[in-house]
């Protein structure tokens, strides 16, 4: 699976890579701190997945996501924020999965591989 990892953090991004280049089927394919690098890189990576910082600057969360989706409608989207109820973010059509800063990496890698496999059945279908 191709992922994108945006987060304004550099060694965000670089324990985001350590922890998914030890993943089975994961590979880092770009890593921004962004919302004008985001949507450059994904058009030209085409990932399959966006671990996306809530906070990522430069745009609104929200245009970003309409615009991740409007070149890539199959993209998966997990979201990663500080105060904000999981539940609730993922209640909107433009997240697919969503957890907490504070949140171990374990959490974090169970909504991968829930994410890895929606799309892994999308695909057999």
């Amino acid at each position: 699976m191709r992922i994108l990892l945006a987060n304004q953090y550099p060694e965000t991004r670089l324990a985001l890579t350590l922890l998914f280049g030890r993943e089975p089927g994961a590979c880092i394919v770009g890593s921004v701190g962004n919302a004008a690098g985001l949507l450059a890189l994904a058009h030209t990576v085409q990932p399959d997945i966006v671990i996306l910082d809530l906070n990522l600057p430069g745009a609104p969360v929200a245009e970003t996501l309409d615009n991740l989706r409007f070149f890539n409608k199959s993209i998966k989207i997990l979201l990663i924020s500080a105060g904000l109820n999981p539940a609730e973010a993922t209640q909107s059509p433009r997240v697919d999965a969503a957890i907490d800063h504070s949140d171990p990496p374990e959490v974090l890698l169970e909504a991968f591989h829930a994410l890895r496999e929606s799309n892994d059945l999308a695909i057999q279908r």
